[in-house]
């Protein structure tokens, strides 16, 4: 396709930028106006060495050549003093090559070789050295004669640009490219159109042995300064009607075939990524000084990289250490925090000699990375400033400043000039975020916590501003721009415990509060203390919790047999231990020369072993999606998300969403760990429907699955299914219980009901309203209707046939308790016979009644079969069984009160055939159900009556 690129010209000031695309400002396009004289001139060649003839291979790594020039190496031997290469080339006896990149065969590496013969598939050359049966290695060989040819630029496009820019509404580019299509094409129009297919013959052995790998397309960036980064950002507008992607249309398709190891199978749309795994680790280089603000570095091992904004650390300069020994609180005043410690050793913590409260604002520096100066107004709340370095505890950017300047304290005043380079509040600019400026102690410490370290292997750098005095270290904490709300929860107060005694060298103990914190749960050590019988006290070892929310605890000890009114446990003190690290915040991407930093006071030297962890503050959204709406519902449904699957493979082991958190239990609360576990997934804002299901599982299948936790269904806490504003319901799996503080139901149906565990033997019923009252009949309490006003609700109970229970009323007028009870003579029988006149024997307790289930069905009835059959009853249910004499006609009589104008049916459950079953002759008294042939064998019948 032929595209007519059309050019323009755009005005900066006083100053014509001319941008070329394909066509000069005289040129006219056939049917419009010329569009004047926008241009886009070539690109500048400045610091560009021309590309024609220039292309060679001198063993640089990374030299642009064409593949003739190249060797690929994937195995090689040596016998003889000769080697051979297998792989790809187009190689000639003669030709010299520089070996590169080779991962096993190393030795090899920047040696310049002479070929003696060559293959399309392997090469051979001289090369001194023992005997190397063949191995399987990658590297290239580059041939050291080969330049580009003539027609190397029309054969390959390759641009390098140094610094080379054009300007386009506000973009600087080294590529720009303008579009235009006025002309209605009845065919697909493509600003850019690739057409790749990739023939050559490949492999795939998964780990031991690898891939070959194909890709349409290629980019590798590497961006290496703060602020935002975007390896792609596309703008689309489209004001028309019709469909319109403006993310990405993607038609894929495979074979398929899942045989190397580690194979992926198919995917359309593959994402990896989050927070780099390394970071930088080195020592300090040559030359450096205290205070240094550039400074040598030389890498060791992790990122080779520094990180643009993080905190370059000097661990060997380190000098305090301790545990936290209490919870994290605010400096009045001010957005800084502050943690109680207890230093290690006969380490000594000296307190900040100047602390006081910013009044100035500190504005955008007029020009962006480069520091201005600024005098402040200072509120003193401790000591006083000098020249120096001072921390600025900044409500929205912390840093370190230089104070190149003060007045003499005027009382609690000072006015302090600094140069700064962020912009932060007073109180008075924003009250959520004040700032603050400390100076001495240990401004310019970060705060490592050691179980962070000892977790996962990062070192953590909350930027330490100072200390209020010798027990309490101060530090902020920048998240997205905001310092005060923003705390280190690392501290938990000991909880209480009760009632410990020891027995046999084990100790069990009571907590003496309900409810308490699962954080000890699975902790392989605890500390126990300020036992009222001190002989309880110590470090021990795996804990033993038991009871829903940790109602009791036990453990090894040994000792006599001893007990104790009350005690604390606790974590070890490991788990609140820190390190603080002399540093400075990274103001700029590494050069040849060092590592830009801060103003600092650390006593940088040669040697020193510096690290640069990640910045504390990081934040993830891994794939966020904003959808936007306007215009109502036009009848079809919109959706932020769809997905449809078609094709037999949508069976029994595809799931349509799966979500793993691949981290080990023991990282969290619960099991033993420091950190909260997850929240799976939230839902906020307004809506109608949670979710909805419009379709019931198939084959029996299961709505939810709630299994165990990860420690097995034995785990002494039961979790919350729902937790409601008022309310809660929870789930034991331990015992397959559900509970609840409270709960109603229209209608209950159970095969037994239980109270505190024990099966029911009596029944108190409060006042109830008319239609809403409860019988029992056959063993079975059912839902009966009430007796004329003012009448207990059950006023008589048919017991197999006879009054063996009665109903006693207690309580007041008003609210009336009606309390079934055996007669007198009789008794609950346990195996379902009634009992006989003479009561049970003096030394057997009463039998409790037989389980309750509560059912719809009508109150007080019996039945009767007719000749030849036999039946029995359940509410609602009968089954009847024929003999010989059996017969047509009139099977059972059911004796029910019925109300006027009731009708009642029945039908067959189950079976093969429908006998003819209907019902009829119904009375006050209760109904006949007839047959219109005679019934062979067993039968069940299902009635009922509305």
């Amino acid at each position: 396709m032929h595209l007519r690129m059309i050019g323009s010209t755009l005005l900066l000031g006083l100053c014509s930028v001319t941008l070329l695309f394909g066509q000069t400002a005289n040129e006219s396009v056939p049917g419009r106006e010329a569009p004047g004289s926008i241009q886009i001139p070539p690109p500048s060649m400045a610091g560009v060495s021309p590309l024609a003839g220039s292309i060679r291979a001198e063993g640089i790594p990374d030299e642009i050549v064409s593949l003739n020039c190249v060797a690929l190496i994937s195995s090689l031997k040596i016998e003889k003093n000769v080697v051979t290469f297998s792989g790809i080339n187009h190689l000639s006896a003669a030709q010299q090559v520089h070996i590169l990149k080779l991962n096993r065969a190393t030795y090899l590496n920047d040696a310049t070789l002479t070929v003696l013969a060559a293959t399309p598939v392997s090469f051979t050359a001289a090369f001194s050295h023992p005997d190397v049966s063949p191995i399987s290695d990658g590297g290239t060989a580059l041939r050291t004669d080969c330049g580009a040819k003539a027609s190397f630029r029309s054969d390959q496009k390759v641009d390098v640009f140094h610094n080379n820019l054009n300007y386009f509404r506000r973009h600087l580019s080294s590529d720009i490219g303008l579009f235009t299509y006025d002309n209605f094409l009845p065919l697909e129009q493509d600003a850019h159109y690739t057409f790749s297919t990739f023939s050559a013959p490949s492999y795939s052995w998964g780990n031991h042995g690898g891939w070959g790998v194909q890709k349409d397309r290629h980019q590798e960036v590497v961006f290496n300064s703060r602020g935002i980064a975007q390896a792609n950002t596309l703008w689309c507008h489209k004001h028309g009607t019709g469909d319109v992607a403006c993310g990405d249309y993607v038609y894929g398709y495979t074979d398929g075939g899942s045989t190397a190891q580690s194979d992926e199978g198919f995917t359309v749309d593959t994402r990896q990524g989050g927070e780099s795994d390394a970071y930088f680790h080195g020592t300090v280089g040559k030359g450096a000084t205290a205070g240094a603000t550039v400074l040598p570095v030389v890498f060791s091992s992790g990122q080779e990289t520094t990180t643009d904004g993080a905190f370059l650390l000097d661990i060997t300069k380190g000098r305090l250490s301790g545990t936290v020994s209490g919870v994290d609180a605010l400096v009045d005043g001010t957005s800084v925090h502050v943690l109680p410690v207890s230093l290690a050793g006969e380490q000594h913590l000296t307190a900040s000699t100047g602390i006081g409260i910013i009044q100035t604002p500190l504005p955008i520096i007029a020009v962006a990375n480069i520091p201005e100066t600024i005098t402040l107004e200072i509120k003193l709340t401790s000591g006083s400033f000098k020249p120096g370095v001072a921390c600025l505890a900044g409500g929205w950017y912390p840093e370190h400043v230089s104070i190149t300047a003060v007045e003499p304290p005027a009382g609690q005043r000072q006015r302090v000039t600094v140069i700064h380079k962020n912009p932060n509040p007073t109180a008075e600019t924003d009250p959520s975020n004040p700032s603050s400026l400390w100076q001495g102690s240990v401004c310019g410490d970060y705060l490592s916590l050691d179980r962070n370290l000892a977790r996962d292997g990062f070192r953590t750098s909350y930027a330490i501003v100072g200390a209020t005095d010798p027990e309490h270290i101060a530090y902020v904490w920048n998240v997205n721009g905001s310092v005060r709300q923003n705390g280190i929860k690392l501290y938990s107060a000991p909880v209480p415990l009760k009632q410990l005694v020891r027995k046999g060298g084990v100790v069990t103990a009571n907590f003496a509060r309900a409810n308490t914190s699962f954080l000890y749960n699975q902790a392989p050590s605890v500390v126990i203390a300020d036992a009222a019988n001190p002989s309880f006290n110590g470090t021990v070892s795996s804990p033993v919790y038991v009871g829903g929310q940790n109602v009791s605890v036990s453990w090894k000890q040994p000792g006599p047999d001893a007990t104790s009114a009350s005690a604390t446990i606790d974590l070890p003190a490991s788990s609140y231990g820190f390190h603080l690290y002399p540093g400075a915040e990274i103001l700029a991407p590494q050069t040849p020369e060092g590592v830009s930093l801060e103003p600092n006071t650390v006593a940088w030297e040669a040697g020193d072993i510096i690290e640069n962890p990640h910045n504390p503050s990081f934040q993830m959204r891994f794939r966020t999606t904003g959808v936007t709406q306007h215009t109502p519902p036009s009848g079809a449904d919109s959706r932020g998300e769809l997905w449809t699957f078609r094709g037999a493979g949508i069976s029994a082991n595809f799931r349509p969403s799966t979500w793993v958190n691949t981290n080990p239990c023991k990282l969290y609360m619960g099991c033993g760990g420091t950190l909260d576990p997850i929240i799976w997934t939230t839902h906020r804002g307004p809506y109608g429907i949670l979710n909805r299901i419009d379709s019931a599982p198939m084959n029996g299948g299961v709505l939810f699955r709630v299994g165990c936790d990860s420690l097995g269904c034995d785990h002494p806490a039961p979790y919350a299914l729902f937790v409601m504003q008022n309310g809660y319901i929870s789930y034991d799996p331990a015992t397959s219980t559900v509970s609840t503080a409270a709960f109603k139901a229209d209608a209950l149906t159970s095969k037994r009901l239980q109270v505190e565990g024990a099966s029911i033997d009596k029944l108190s019923l409060p006042k109830t309203g008319d239609n809403d009252c409860l019988g029992v009949k056959d063993h079975v309490l059912v839902s009966g209707r009430s007796q004329p006003q003012g009448a207990p609700c059950i006023a008589s109970i048919h017991w197999r046939g006879g009054n063996g229970l009665t109903v006693q009323q207690s309580g007041s007028a008003a609210e009336p308790t009606y309390t079934i009870v055996p007669e007198a003579g009789y008794y609950i029988p346990k195996l379902g016979n009634r009992g006989n006149a003479e009561p049970p024997p003096s030394s057997a307790s009463t039998p409790v009644a037989a389980s309750f289930t509560v059912a719809v069905a009508n109150a007080g009835g019996s039945i009767s079969c007719a000749a030849g059959y036999r039946c029995s009853a359940e509410r609602g249910r009968i089954e009847l069984a024929s003999n010989r004499n059996a017969a047509a006609g009139k099977i059972v009589r059911v004796q029910a009160r019925l109300e006027a104008g009731e009708v009642c049916t029945a039908t067959q459950n189950g079976g093969t055939a429908f006998f003819g079953i209907g019902s009829g002759g119904e009375s006050v008294a209760g109904f006949d159900i007839t047959s219109g042939l005679a019934i062979s064998g067993k039968v069940v019948i299902d009635y009922f009556c509305r």
